[in-house]
C-alpha cells in the first residue's frame, strides 16, 4: 500500500465550503441586504403616503364652489309685489308648481298662493322651513299667514343662485350626511361595486387575481378588482392611469 507524502497532501485540491442547499454564503448576504433595503424603502414610502393622506383629510377634504345669490325676497303683510312677479321669483329660486305642501313647491289660484319653503342658512341665521299662505291684491301682499312651522310676521324665501366661483378642477359638490342619502343607495352601490365591502380590509386579493386572469385571457382590461375603498383612493388622491405603480400606491 502506497503512503502519501506531505507534499502530495499539499497538492491535493481542498473542496470549497458551501451552504447546506448548495448556495454560496455571498448569495444569502446579497438576498438579506437587498431585502433589508427594500423594507426600508417600503416603510419610508408608506410613511410618505400616510402623511399625504393625513394632511389632505385634516385640511379641506373637498373644494366646493363659492355660490353667489340674489337678494332674498321678504314676504309680509303690505309687501309690494305683483302676482306675476312673485311667481317669477319663485321659479328663479327653483320652486315648482304643485300642491304647496312639499318643500320647494307652490300652488297658485289667481292671486292666492300657498308656498312651502325649503329653509335656508343666511349669514345672520337660519331661516327654517315653513308653509305659507297669502293673497296678492293690487300689487300688495294681504292675508299673510304661516300655516306650519315657526310663526313669524316676516318670512325670507331662499334666494336664487345667480352665479358661482368654481375651483380649478371645475367640480361642483354638494356635501351631505349619510343619513340624508336614501337607504337604498348605499345598498345598491355595494351590490354593484363591492359585495364584500364589510368583509375585507380595503383590498380584495381574490377579486384582483380574478380580474387579472380575465384581463390576461382577453388581452385587454375587461374587469377591475378594485374595492370601493380603492376607488375612493384612486379618485381622491391618485390618477386614472392604469399602471402597476398606481395600483401599488392605491393598495
Amino acid at each position: 500500500m502506497k503512503k502519501s507524502t506531505p507534499s502530495s497532501k499539499r497538492n491535493r485540491k481542498t473542496p470549497r465550503k458551501s451552504s447546506r442547499n448548495g448556495r454560496r454564503p455571498w448569495f444569502w448576504r446579497f438576498v438579506f441586504r437587498a431585502s433589508a433595503i427594500g423594507l426600508v424603502l417600503l416603510a419610508g414610502w408608506t410613511v410618505y403616503l400616510d402623511a399625504v393622506i393625513t394632511s389632505r383629510f385634516e385640511g379641506r377634504r373637498f373644494e366646493v364652489p363659492s355660490r353667489v345669490y340674489a337678494r332674498p325676497l321678504e314676504l309680509y303683510d303690505g309687501a309690494s309685489i305683483s302676482a306675476s312677479a312673485l311667481e317669477r321669483e319663485l321659479e328663479l329660486s327653483g320652486f315648482r308648481k304643485g300642491d304647496g305642501s312639499r318643500a320647494g313647491t307652490y300652488q297658485r289660484s289667481g292671486g292666492r298662493f300657498v308656498i312651502s319653503t325649503r329653509g335656508f342658512q343666511f349669514p345672520d341665521g337660519e331661516e327654517p322651513r315653513r308653509r305659507l299662505a297669502l293673497t296678492v291684491y293690487r300689487d300688495r301682499v294681504e292675508k299673510f299667514s304661516v300655516l306650519s312651522g315657526e310663526a313669524s310676521p316676516i318670512v325670507r324665501l331662499e334666494p336664487a343662485q345667480i352665479g358661482g366661483i368654481y375651483p380649478s378642477h371645475k367640480e361642483d359638490r354638494i356635501l351631505v350626511q349619510l343619513e340624508e342619502v336614501p337607504a337604498l343607495l348605499p345598498t345598491t352601490l355595494m351590490a354593484v361595486e363591492d359585495r364584500n365591502f364589510f368583509d375585507h380590509a380595503g383590498i380584495a386579493p381574490l377579486s384582483i387575481a380574478r380580474a387579472m386572469l380575465a384581463n390576461i385571457r382577453a388581452g385587454e382590461i375587461v374587469q377591475g378588482g378594485s374595492t370601493l375603498t380603492q376607488q375612493l383612493v384612486k379618485n381622491f388622491f391618485l390618477t386614472r392611469d392604469q399602471t402597476l405603480v398606481r395600483k401599488g400606491n392605491e393598495a
